[in-house]
């Protein structure tokens, strides 16, 4: 198998007690070739610290700390640092199996893919819930319009379980307006880029549920107005790109 650089980039803020695990994860991958990008936002707490600590345990470690300016904030400053010909993304409060990259990759290059998508298992209360794997491995060439509708159920709206090509990612970023649901206004601004995609058939990311995420977050009239906003905007793209169109 070829060797590209994987950059994988980690948006951090207030999550010590996770953040070592997520980051042996990462560092401990069967894939050596990874550039390790870690966004402190801001964080408050120690996690600052721990980031430098792992910079001085690993080369390949690189600890950006920023004003906090919010998750999409981060994860814009970890992609314009990227200079891997890969990307992907850790949550910093998960973790991830051991040959979860080396798996992607395998099956990127393979099959030529702009993107290769593998499972995860939901981590809530001592139990653990699959996600999103495939029946059997799966590649699709052509226009993004060409995948099945059958397809869709499995296509998550999250970045984390994905492997990019870095040139399909090229000028795009996460938008800084909306406090939740960026991930899927990301998504939807790949789809029409991605000429082969890539299901696969296991789970390698641990999503780990906790009380206290922003995903969890109480509700609120503001954050119901953002996501009222973010699932308008959300139409907009779909009304803008014809090959998604083509799905509805």
């Amino acid at each position: 198998m070829d060797t590209p650089k994987i950059s994988v980039i980690v948006p951090v803020y207030k999550v010590e007690q996770y953040l070592r695990k997520c980051l042996d994860s990462i560092v401990n991958q069967t894939y050596c070739n990874l550039e390790i990008i870690l966004v402190d936002d801001g964080s408050p707490d120690s996690c600052g610290a721990i980031c430098d600590e792992y910079v001085t345990k690993d080369g390949r470690v690189n600890a950006i700390h920023k004003e906090n300016r919010g998750v999409s904030s981060a994860k814009n400053t970890g992609l314009s640092a990227a200079t891997g010909e890969w990307v992907g993304w850790v949550d910093a409060d998960d973790w991830i199996e051991p040959d979860m990259y080396e798996y992607l990759l395998k099956l990127a290059l393979a099959h030529h893919a702009d993107m290769v998508q593998c499972g995860y298992f939901v981590e809530q209360n001592g139990k653990q819930t699959a996600k999103f794997i495939a029946s059997e491995m799966t590649a699709f060439s052509g226009e993004v319009s060409a995948l099945p509708v059958q397809q869709l159920n499995i296509f998550s709206n999250n970045n984390w379980t994905k492997l990019y090509r870095a040139n399909v990612l090229h000028g795009l970023a996460f938008d800084m307006t909306f406090p939740i649901g960026e991930d899927l206004l990301f998504q939807l601004h790949t789809l029409p880029r991605l000429k082969s995609v890539v299901f696969a058939s296991q789970a390698k990311y641990h999503y780990v549920q906790r009380n206290s995420s922003a995903c969890n977050a109480p509700p609120t009239p503001e954050r119901f107005v953002s996501y009222r906003r973010m699932l308008q905007t959300a139409i907009q793209i779909f009304d803008s790109y014809s090959s998604i169109c083509e799905w509805l």
